[in-house]
This record gives structure tokens, C-alpha cells and sequence, in this order.
């Protein structure tokens, strides 16, 4: 049973305005991104078209009205595309689009206006709803984040459907056996189809943006994962990152070939009773930026608390990683933020990573000879630096102590 044109073009409108009322419950009712309002628009713009060609479709100066609003959706809708994924300035700007929306408006009116038949219109509206949907299609298919997108894909199919649909509409409208009521038929159909493609691309809009509304949920759990790994003052890993990543990195490495350097400052506390705070902060920077230059990327450092630093060195005996430390305080030597008041001299431990151990056995060594090398400064205030190749009463702990000038006063 055929189906009145009417009776088709009120379903149309009833599709459209479902269509255009759940994105517009939703954008007012829920959390929407950039681009959302831009579909909610060009929904209700095919709305007006619909209805325009419902109510007086049997008046030919309607066309031109109808065929813009109708015309307007692709590209409406890829303006709203472009502001919800667009990270930067695209090669086709969004002034393109606008332009050949235009472009194909103006045939519209000028195939209206030249009196030339009833075809020439209906061909100019077929071939304009063509190339709007082919090119958003196109454009569609280069935006940011498509090879990930399903909605994104879709909407692409969608459009490159119309498209080959719209194309077999102008070839009929040009063929000299075209009749009346195929062209109207023609004309009909390019309306059906944008509203079939208006009413999907209510899910499309919608998975858009729960996939933006994921997406901006996962940057700022990485960014809250990150205020929780990182010292924010030193931008090195807290203590409970260092274990993380220091465990992460023992298990990809040969039992007993790695090192350990644990250190600390010696002279914070009295940078901060002379030069306040600000400066004993900034002395703890300076250790954080001289540890991310000399160590190598698959060394692991972090801030232990305080003015305790730690460091794994994988693939490295306690000889070579004493000479990193020594490298750590000659960049020091270049950073001091109170040279005639307390310079910046670090207290060190070394030691050899034993087989099954685990990070928190050796740093509890790493400690022990730390405090050995806290205790050779006091006892020994102008003690020099123990050779690498100083033999040692253990052979799986070595301490160093890292010093500058002697602290003058001022």
C-alpha cells in the first residue's frame, strides 16, 4: 500500500521534533559540552523546513526556504562537531563550511529564480544536499579523536549514505522522463532523509558526550593520580610512589644488580632558621631538578619525607652509583641559594642491592649508612669524600659523605 507524501512528511515532522526535544531536555537537564547546543539548533531548524513544506509545500517560492533550512543540518551539525573535538586549527576552517553552506543556498535560489522548469530546482536542492553532506562527511572523518569514535563513525556512514542517496535523486531529477510527481518524490526523499539521519544522530550526540564526559573523568583522575604520586615541591615521586615504582622496576632486573642512594641535606634547618622557609624550599628544588639531569630515565628517585631523598639505580654497583652521587653534588655546587650562609652539602648512603632483597630492606640499609655519614660530619667537620675504591669493613654497604666549602657566617 502506497503511503501519502503527507502522511510521510507528518512522521518526518514527528521525528524531528522527537528528535529535537530529547536534546534539548537533555542540554537543559544534564551536563553538555561545547558543540552540543550547535545540533540542538539544526534540529529544530529541519523542524521549521518540515513544517514549512507540510504547510504549503504546493507553493513553489516555498523551495528556496525549505531546501536552506533543510541544508543547513549537515553543516550546523559539523560546526558543532568541530567545537567539541577541534584541538587545533584545522587545514579546512570552520569558515568553509559556513562558506559552502552559502554556496549551495545560492544555487538553490538562482535554479529557483531562472524559470527554467520545475527540475532545475529540485536537481539544484538534490546536488546541494550532495556536497553539504559529503563534505561534512569528509571533514567528519579528519576531526580529532575519529579513529576512536564510534558515534564519530557512525555519524560518517550517516552522512556518506545521504550523500550516495542524494546522488541517485539528481540523477533523477535531470532525466528528461522525470515526471512531476517524481521530482516531488525527489524532493520528499532528500527531507526524509535528513530527518532519519536528525533522529540518529540523537544517540550519536548523546554517546558524544558521555565519551567526552569519560574522557575529561580519566584526565582528571590521571591529574588527581598525579597530585598523589608526585611532590609537588620537588616534583620527584612521594614515598609511597617510590616503593611503587622502584618494585616495578626490581622485577625487571637481574637480583642483585642494582644500587641504592639514600641522602639528605645537611644544612636545611639552618638555611630555614636564617633564611625562612621560602629558601629552605627552594634549596629542596634544586635537589629535586639536580636529581631528574644526572640520573638516567630508568633510574627511579623520589623525596622520602623531608629532606630525605632515595634513588634506585639499576644495572649499577655501589662503586658507579657513588660517583653519581658525586655528580648530584658538584650540580649543587652551581645551585646554592645561601652560599655565604649555609651551602647546599649532602649526607649520603650507598649501597648494593642483595639478592632478595626488597626496596624497603635496602633503603633500611641505605639508612644505616646514612646515619654513618651524618655521624662522620660531626666527627669529622672537614673530612673529605671516601675513595670508591676505599675497601670497606662491609663490602654491601658504602658511605659517602658529599660536602662543599665549609659553611662560613655572615
Amino acid at each position: 500500500m502506497d503511503l501519502d507524501p503527507r502522511t510521510l512528511l507528518y512522521v518526518c515532522v514527528a521525528a524531528a521534533v522527537l528528535a529535537g526535544g530529547v536534546l534539548a531536555v537533555f542540554g537543559a537537564t544534564q551536563g553538555t559540552h561545547r558543540g552540543f547546543k550547535a545540533w540542538t539548533s539544526a534540529q529544530w531548524l529541519l523542524v521549521g523546513a518540515l513544517l514549512i513544506q507540510t504547510l504549503f509545500g504546493s507553493h513553489d517560492f516555498m523551495l528556496p526556504i525549505v531546501g536552506a533550512l533543510a541544508l543547513q543540518w549537515p553543516i550546523v551539525v559539523l560546526l558543532g562537531m568541530r567545537r567539541l573535538h577541534m584541538r587545533k586549527p584545522p587545514a579546512i576552517p570552520p569558515a568553509a563550511d559556513v562558506a559552502l553552506l552559502a554556496f549551495a543556498v545560492v544555487l538553490l535560489v538562482g535554479a529557483w529564480v531562472s524559470d527554467a522548469g520545475p527540475a532545475r530546482p529540485v536537481a539544484a536542492f538534490a546536488l546541494g544536499s550532495f556536497v553539504v553532506n559529503l563534505y561534512a562527511a569528509t571533514i567528519v572523518t579528519r576531526l580529532d579523536g575519529f579513529r576512536h569514535s564510534f558515534a564519530l563513525k557512525s555519524l560518517a556512514v550517516i552522512l556518506s549514505a545521504s550523500a550516495a542517496l542524494d546522488a541517485a535523486g539528481i540523477v533523477l531529477a535531470t532525466l528528461d522522463s522525470t515526471t512531476g510527481g517524481q521530482l516531488s518524490a525527489v524532493q520528499l526523499g532528500a527531507l526524509m532523509l535528513t530527518a532519519v539521519a536528525a533522529l540518529a544522530l540523537v544517540p550519536i550526540a548523546l554517546a558524544l558526550t558521555y565519551e567526552r564526559t569519560v574522557a575529561k573523568m580519566r584526565a582528571r583522575h590521571r591529574k588527581l593520580r598525579h597530585l598523589a604520586d608526585i611532590d609537588v615541591l620537588t616534583r620527584l615521586p612521594n614515598r609511597r610512589h617510590f616503593h611503587e615504582l622502584a618494585t616495578r622496576t626490581l622485577g625487571g632486573t637481574e637480583p642483585g644488580q642494582a644500587a641504592v642512594l639514600m641522602f639528605d641535606i645537611e644544612n636545611l634547618k639552618r638555611i630555614n632558621d636564617l633564611l625562612g622557609n621560602a629558601t629552605g624550599d627552594e634549596a629542596l628544588r634544586q635537589v629535586g631538578l639536580a636529581l631528574r639531569e644526572t640520573l638516567r630515565t630508568r633510574d627511579v628517585a623520589g623525596r622520602l619525607g623531608g629532606d630525605e631523598f632515595a634513588a634506585l639505580l639499576p644495572e649499577t654497583t655501589v662503586q658507579d652509583a657513588v660517583r653519581v652521587a658525586e655528580r648530584i653534588s658538584r650540580r649543587l655546587d652551581d645551585r646554592q641559594v645561601a652560599p655565604r650562609t649555609a651551602r647546599l652539602t649532602l649526607n649520603v648512603g650507598a649501597v648494593q642491592m642483595r639478592i632478595g632483597d626488597t626496596i624497603v630492606e635496602a633503603l633500611r640499609r641505605a639508612d644505616i649508612a646514612l646515619d654513618d655519614a651524618r655521624g662522620r660530619r660531626r666527627g669529622e667537620r672537614a673530612s673529605a669524600p671516601v675513595p670508591p675504591s676505599q675497601p670497606m669493613a662491609d663490602p654491601q654497604i658504602e658511605t659517602i659523605e658529599m660536602q662543599g666549602l665549609e659553611p662560613k657566617t655572615i
